[in-house]
């Protein structure tokens, strides 16, 4: 990789990466075709903390910010999107890239035995995808607990945003590509290993290079306590679909399960702890390499390789995206105007319906009370009534 001059002027810059964890930047930073320097015309608020990187990858110029070392969540992860925003208002496309708890799912299989309804491994990519009335994000620990008919009712609460129209059409178009060829990001992989040969012996696949004896297998503890023993993945497999998100770090596999079963209608295919506090603050694209089954033998064995997995496929998707279209793309105070905007006549037809509802109510109540109709007796004395009477 190259080190060049910065492109002219800061709002050159139009994709913002947010990469949480420090293996999530250090392989952020391996895409990178080249580096910048720091624009000249760059103005940090003086509310923003973050430290950021510039470079470019393919025809995109790319930003790069993390969280804090120590922190993580869905509060630290808006921290740092709200500073990102405050000092880079133009930016275009944003993308959240690091590491998720994989959840294949379970269903009785033959003569009732547990089995993975999803072909999920560790090693693997999750990306985001509006599903089962979700914008893609569904934040699991956001909820109301009450009461109804003598049972324990766990209902969402919050609604989140999807990720941009922009950033979709996008996505179809990697995925068609990917439904022809294959996925294609190996040799990206390959290319950053090759020019930061430090990386290689730590984010490399954790069991390829060790002899068949050496290698162990991926397990996945199902809620019953049942183990389940697969060979690891040689190449990822890609998984699109809803990613549950919350300040929650699972390591259970029962809790995890517990979770989903309260998550009634939406079919998770990734946990994970920061998307919840980007998608109303700064809409992106949520790609999570799978290092782990939010379970009892989660550990850091694949978490490097899957933070250079889910960020190669983050490159291999900038490369299907047109700068020209990016750059021409509302800028991300626009767009969040114009979610605000279309929230708040959500909001206004929600109260007149939550309104016609009550009135409904009371209406059949007073009817239950009494069933003449005294409205409509006073509509017809109105009627009646000759000219001046009653003034």
């Amino acid at each position: 990789m190259s080190t060049t001059s910065r492109p002219e002027g800061v709002e050159a810059y139009t994709v913002a990466w947010i990469a949480p964890l420090v293996q999530d930047r250090a392989a952020g930073e391996s895409m990178f075709d080249e580096e910048h320097d720091e624009p000249e015309d760059f103005e940090q608020n003086a509310s923003d903390i973050n430290a950021y990187s510039w470079g470019g990858m393919g025809k995109h110029n790319v930003v790069m910010a993390s969280l804090p070392s120590a922190e993580y969540g869905t509060n630290a992860a808006a921290t740092v999107a709200q500073a990102l925003r405050s000092s880079l208002p133009h930016i275009r496309m944003g993308l959240l890239v690091g590491t998720g708890a994989g959840i294949p799912g379970e269903r009785c299989g033959p003569d009732n035995k547990p089995e993975l309804r999803r072909h999920i491994q560790l090693g693997d990519v999750a990306v985001s995808l509006p599903e089962s009335g979700t914008g893609g994000v569904v934040q699991f620990d956001l909820v109301a607990i009450k009461e109804s008919d003598g049972s324990v009712v766990v209902e969402q609460r919050g609604w989140l945003n999807s990720s941009p129209q922009a950033v979709r059409t996008a996505l179809t178009a990697l995925r068609a590509k990917h439904e022809r060829m294959g996925v294609t990001f190996e040799s990206i992989i390959e290319g950053a290993l090759t020019r930061y040969g430090n990386m290689t012996k730590t984010y490399c696949h954790p069991e390829l290079n060790e002899p068949p004896e050496a290698r162990r297998p991926d397990i996945y503890h199902m809620r019953d306590g049942t183990r389940i023993m697969r060979e690891p993945r040689k190449n990822p497999s890609i998984h699109y679909g809803v990613v549950a998100s919350s300040n929650k770090l699972v390591k259970s596999a029962r809790a995890r399960d517990g979770i989903m079963d309260e998550l009634e209608g939406i079919d998770p295919i990734c946990i994970e702890m920061e998307a919840a506090g980007l998608m109303n603050s700064f809409p992106c694209l949520v790609v999570r390499g799978i290092c782990n089954y939010a379970d009892e033998h989660k550990n850091d064995d694949w978490q490097k390789y899957a933070a250079m997995v889910a960020a190669a496929y983050a490159k291999d998707y900038l490369q299907s995206v047109s700068a020209r279209l990016v750059t021409k793309g509302l800028k991300i105070e626009v767009l969040l105007k114009q979610v605000d905007a279309h929230v708040e006549r959500v909001e206004a037809a929600t109260t007149y319906l939550e309104d016609g509802q009550r009135s409904k109510e009371v209406e059949a109540k007073l009817d239950w009370v009494s069933p003449y109709d005294y409205l409509a007796e006073q509509h017809t004395k109105f009627t009646q009534a000759q000219p001046g009477t009653g003034e």
